[in-house]
């Protein structure tokens, strides 16, 4: 009976995990329904402090730590997001550097807020709210090169590099974006 409660608490746990992961290192949706986006890391916290009182609970019985390690793969995987969380956090307060946005009535409608330590964000704008990506840059002279991105939308060619002509950013596959301090 007790190896049949450590593989649900495990497989609970680790399919949480594996939801507030992909919900965490994805693209940040910013919208309406926004919030249900982090319902797996607040089930996985639950989760955690019932899984800490019940293994504490035989921990006392047993005197054995493997009781523990259902405890200590959910508290991994919610380390592992909140260092995450930590990152972006420092990537949302750095200094701006500068701002390039498209037109509203582009195609498709982005804000490149480029920041310090070459990093970037990325804003995407819908109707009922936004997406939300971060990533690398290299600059060489007047020409950006961007990396690090996971864009989602598969029918749309990202460009991968673009040239600043005065208060202009010329991207290839992308409308002519306006650049602003």
């Amino acid at each position: 009976m007790k190896y049949l409660r450590r593989i649900i608490l495990l497989s609970i746990i680790i399919s949480l995990g594996y939801y507030a992961i992909k919900a965490e290192f994805g693209t940040h949706e910013d919208g309406f329904f926004s919030f249900f986006s982090y319902s797996a890391l607040l089930l996985l916290i639950l989760i955690l402090i019932l899984t800490i009182y019940i293994e504490s609970f035989y921990y006392k019985k047993t005197k054995k730590y493997y009781e523990f390690i259902s405890s200590l793969i959910a508290f991994s995987i919610l380390i592992t997001i909140l260092l995450h969380i930590f990152k972006i956090s420092q990537i949302e307060n750095s200094k701006s550097l500068f701002k390039v946005s498209s037109s509203e009535q582009a195609d498709h409608v982005f804000i490149f807020d480029f920041k310090e330590k070459n990093n970037f964000v990325l804003t995407e704008y819908f109707r009922l709210g936004r997406d939300i990506y971060y990533g690398k840059y290299s600059t060489n002279y007047d020409t950006i090169k961007i990396s690090g991105i996971e864009y989602n939308d598969k029918s749309y060619q990202f460009p991968k590099f673009g040239v600043i002509e005065k208060d202009t950013m010329i991207m290839s596959n992308m409308d002519t974006m306006i650049l602003s301090k």
